[in-house]
């Protein structure tokens, strides 16, 4: 093979290495010599068996690697629904059985049709023409009056309205006193009405009577106030008028029972059938829910103090009636927060504290005696006419104002009988405070009787007890002496 050059084809590769020979006029591939190198040869046509440069297919772009998920190193919370929330049950209801009739639909049964307080109001605006957002301009003028009560206290709302930016925009209100008065304007609920009760003290003035001391009491009739929340349309669709039974699966057992609503609990069957066996079918059990607290408005100077009194209804659903900003539960009294100075010890003042709000509380409740007993037909959120009993059924207190209502001393228990040195035991089941016992206690106390019992269970002489004339019944969550049970 010396006679062969070694030469570079052009557009091999640089290791690429091809034999070319003289030209020959025999030279056929049947005549190569055996001792040629045959690796040459299949290198020569392995290379012209592959692609050209300028036909390469298109190569195809590596995609990008996924970018990092940054996460948070702080510790957080999923929800995750709970199966033993009654909300995330199925629901099975069983609707109340008059046990008289032996009917469905007979309990808070509707009577006629009528237009709600709120509906009379529209139409009457309508019909007169005026503004839906009267007394003031406009809805701007309404959100922003919306937003001053909310929001600004009485010292800043007059600041901002004499702002000269904000008087330029031409409110109908210049100054609190006029924003105020728009504000009064607007329709309101049930009237207040005051009482003055005067108390006769044990000390002595200049000329040897007796001090007095007189106190105010402001309340509302709570029967219209019942009737303006369960005729409210905003509550349409969380009211209910009648019992009934909610179970988790069917058939159901008393395990599966669900109660997360107060018209789902037993005591509520119990008065709407003590009312059908009364001949009463069609009435509609409406639970009063009470709640007092006394609250101090002065905390570093001074001892002034409120004492505001609440009134709900349980036909209202919890989600509802629990949030101020749905007005479900409605300001019904300020009762008398008077220091008793006219008493000379701390015990006869602890007393007459005792007796002044018991005389309170039955004033305020005595339209329930009549109202819980005969019913009052009351226009109800869906615009049907039923009659409805309200029962005070609920009282939602402190401790004190627990014992306050159950005219025991505050060192014991205001549910049951036991003593102030036991409080705290693991007891098993102790003595429940009965309500026909503890009026018999004070009856005989009254008059001079020996009665070992009034000491015994803690009792102040507080003779004329506010749940002493109301209808009686078991009550529901009350924190009240329990009725004492028939007798066989």
């Amino acid at each position: 093979m010396s006679h062969a050059a070694k030469r570079r084809r052009p557009g091999s590769a640089p290791g690429d290495t091809v034999l070319r020979r003289p030209p020959s006029p025999n030279l056929s591939l049947s005549t190569i010599p055996l001792s040629t190198p045959s690796r040459c040869l299949q290198v020569s046509m392995t290379r012209r068996l592959l692609p050209m440069p300028g036909h390469l297919p298109p190569r195809v772009p590596t995609p990008p690697p996924p970018a990092p998920v940054l996460q948070s190193r702080r510790a957080r919370v999923d929800e995750v629904p709970d199966q033993d929330d009654p909300e995330n049950m199925d629901r099975y209801v069983q609707p109340f059985v008059d046990p008289v009739t032996g009917r469905i639909g007979d309990a808070g049964r509707p009577l006629r049709r009528e237009q709600t307080a709120f509906d009379r109001l529209r139409d009457e605006m309508k019909r007169s023409g005026t503004s839906k957002y009267c007394p003031f301009a406009d809805d701007e003028e309404w959100e922003l009056a919306e937003w001053l009560t909310r929001r600004v206290n009485q010292t800043g709302t007059d600041e901002f309205l004499k702002l000269k930016s904000t008087r330029r925009q031409n409110h109908s209100f210049h100054n609190n006193r006029a924003f105020l008065k728009k504000v009064d304007a607007l329709p309101t609920g049930p009237d207040w009405t005051c009482h003055v009760l005067t108390i006769t003290g044990d000390k002595l003035d200049e000329d040897g009577q007796r001090m007095k001391e007189e106190v105010e009491l402001w309340i509302r009739d709570p029967v219209e106030c019942i009737r303006e929340i369960i005729g409210n349309p905003a509550f349409k669709e969380h009211t209910a008028y009648a019992p009934e039974r909610v179970y988790s699966c069917n058939p159901a057992s008393e395990d599966d029972r669900i109660l997360d609503e107060s018209w789902t609990a037993d005591e509520w069957h119990r008065l709407q059938e003590r009312l059908a066996r009364l001949g009463k079918h069609d009435a509609c059990v409406s639970p009063v829910i009470l709640a007092t607290d006394k609250t101090k408005l002065t905390d570093f100077g001074g001892d002034k103090a409120a004492y505001p009194g609440y009134l709900g209804i349980a036909n209202t659903g919890k989600e509802i009636r629990r949030q101020p900003s749905t007005h479900a539960t409605l300001l019904c009294a300020y009762l008398p927060a008077a220091k008793l100075s006219c008493f000379s010890s701390d015990d006869a003042q602890s007393l007459a504290t005792y007796r002044l709000f018991h005389a309170c509380m039955s004033i305020l409740l005595e339209p329930l005696i009549a109202a819980g007993t005969d019913g009052v037909e009351m226009v109800c959120a869906d615009g049907w006419v039923r009659r409805v009993f309200p029962i005070l059924c609920a009282y939602v207190a402190d401790h004190p104002e627990q014992c306050l209502v159950a005219v025991c001393k505050q060192n014991r228990c205001p549910r049951c009988l036991v003593q102030h040195w036991e409080r705290g035991e693991n007891l098993s089941a102790p003595p429940l405070r009965s309500k026909d016992e503890t009026l018999r206690i004070l009856r005989d106390h009254k008059e001079r009787k020996s009665v070992p019992e009034f000491k015994d269970q803690g009792l102040n002489a507080v003779y004329q007890p506010f749940w002493a004339n109301l209808p009686p019944h078991r009550h529901l969550h009350l924190l009240l002496p329990r009725p004492s049970p028939p007798a066989p």
